[in-house]
């Protein structure tokens, strides 16, 4: 899954903008002064703040609070992560079936999803009857479900030579069903229940 916006993708050509050349030709003589001091700074900075930063290292003052990065749209980029990790950890109820059989005796599995954005996410999942009232899960740990495959491997015999030919293809692991979200009042007697059978996860989230 993409989970990553692409205005974060942007040079900084298409993230300045500056209103006159003037501008345009300080700003660049000031990036150039700063990179020299080794002073940090966004790719959108403004003349002003640059400007600021320079001359307070000149004064002696090495801990200047590094501006913000925005996106072209000038969108704080930690708006847009903190976006990003909601929408990734968004709860779905699914019923999950197994459909690979060399998996057959398995109860679950844990599955883990990383990226930049939300980090490292670990989920313990259960199969077949263990999911059949539903269980949560994170939206991206759905997603990767959706995307796991396994080679399925079948015998077909040659109807000339009798000979067995194996074919293999790639096929979806599991068959997910997306169930309604439970109630406030399901969710705590689930979670009574879960606690009572000694469950991994008692809250089911």
């Amino acid at each position: 899954m993409n989970l990553e916006p692409n205005a974060l993708d942007q040079s900084d050509a298409e993230m300045e903008v500056i209103p006159a050349a003037e501008a345009k030709d300080e700003l660049t003589v000031l990036k150039e002064r700063a990179r020299k001091m080794n002073i940090t700074f966004s790719n959108n900075i403004k003349v002003d703040a640059l400007r600021e930063k320079i001359e307070a290292v000149m004064n002696g003052n090495k801990t200047t609070k590094a501006e913000p990065e925005t996106d072209e749209g000038g969108n704080s980029v930690a708006d847009i992560r903190n976006k990003v990790y909601l929408e990734a950890m968004k709860l779905v109820r699914i019923r999950i079936t197994n459909m690979n059989p060399a998996k057959g005796s398995l109860f679950g599995e844990f599955f883990t999803v990383a990226n930049r954005y939300i980090g490292t996410v670990t989920k313990y999942v259960p199969y077949n009857e263990a999911s059949q009232e539903g269980y949560h899960v994170p939206h991206c740990i759905y997603e990767a479900l959706k995307e796991k495959e396994y080679l399925h491997v079948r015998t077909k015999t040659n109807p000339r030579t009798g000979a067995a030919i194996p074919e293999t293809k790639y096929v979806k692991e599991f068959a997910i069903e997306v169930l309604p979200p439970l109630s406030e009042k399901e969710l705590k007697d689930l979670a009574l229940a879960q606690a009572a059978a000694g469950s991994i996860e008692p809250t089911n989230t």
